[in-house]
């Protein structure tokens, strides 16, 4: 069986919808965006769907030295896993994904082109539109 780890990161970004008065309630209030990623990899049928950041567990590493290593290798940004959510199986037979939320406590997101075909920061509103991996659809309208 594969292990893989899965880091939630999420931000809050300023709606700054509407006129007047509204505007100035809107510019307020705040929205939360999740960090997702494409990979270069050939996923067959999964190929260009998005995903939040993680990784395979090598041998010995528990689910928090995973995140924190892929994080750092596919982002160069330091995290600090807070809570595990979840616990699924994978889109991919023979795996179980391992769901964490995690904060980013140093660094500025920045992809690794070698593994990375791209990143951004979206709304659920935005992940209903888009092609997004299985696991990843329901583990956001359970858990998150």
């Amino acid at each position: 069986m594969k292990h893989v780890v899965v880091g939630i990161i999420s931000k809050k970004a300023k709606s700054g919808a509407g006129r007047g008065a509204y505007a100035v309630a809107a510019a307020r209030a705040s929205v939360e965006k999740f960090l997702l990623i494409k990979s270069k990899k050939d996923f067959g049928r999964f190929t260009g769907y998005w995903y939040p950041p993680g990784g395979h567990l090598e041998n010995g590493e528990d689910e928090k030295t995973a995140l924190v290593r892929e994080m750092k290798e596919e982002l160069d940004v330091l995290v600090r896993p807070t809570r595990k959510i979840a616990e699924t199986p994978g889109d991919v037979g023979d795996q179980t994904t391992h769901w964490w939320l995690c904060e980013i406590s140093s660094g500025r997101v920045r992809m690794n082109d070698s593994e990375i075909a791209d990143h951004g920061w979206f709304t659920k509103s935005d992940m209903e539109k888009m092609l997004i991996w299985p696991a990843t659809r329901r583990c956001f309208e359970e858990f998150v």
